[in-house]
């Protein structure tokens, strides 16, 4: 008898167990990731006229060469707006105390350092050290 005249089942005998197994994990991994694609992607169905028409415009479409040749924008598209100045007045608005506390602050800080100065005038400077021969 030779081996290749051999039906489906003795080549299955002859397999050790591990191959068994392998070929047993590839066919489970093999039908869990054809099952996954069926439910994330849906059965397969004929094509459905889902997709919307465009409607395509005959005109070609010309770009200017160069800035200089584009239109300019209209006047009316422009909206500007004037910011009444903040005087002495405190604001609600996040700048204005944002502006306060930094017044404040530097004021502060300020006031510190000159309190400092005034400090260290009372203050004498230490002795200097012996100057001794060896």
């Amino acid at each position: 008898m030779s081996h290749s005249k051999q039906g489906k089942g003795s080549s299955s005998r002859r397999r050790s167990l591990c191959e068994q197994s392998m070929h047993m994990v590839v066919s489970i991994a093999r039908l869990s990731a054809l099952s996954l694609a069926r439910v994330s992607l849906g059965s397969p169905s004929p094509a459905s006229p889902s997709i919307a028409k465009v409607s395509v415009s005959r005109q070609p479409v010309v770009f200017p060469s160069s800035r200089s040749q584009m239109s300019p924008v209209s006047d009316s598209a422009r909206v500007t707006y004037l910011a009444e100045p903040a005087g002495s007045e405190k604001s609600n608005c996040v700048d204005g105390l944002a502006t306060e506390y930094i017044r404040r602050v530097r004021a502060r800080n300020r006031l510190d350092s000159q309190e400092a100065a005034k400090m260290l005038q009372d203050v004498l400077p230490p002795p200097p050290a012996p100057f001794i021969l060896r």
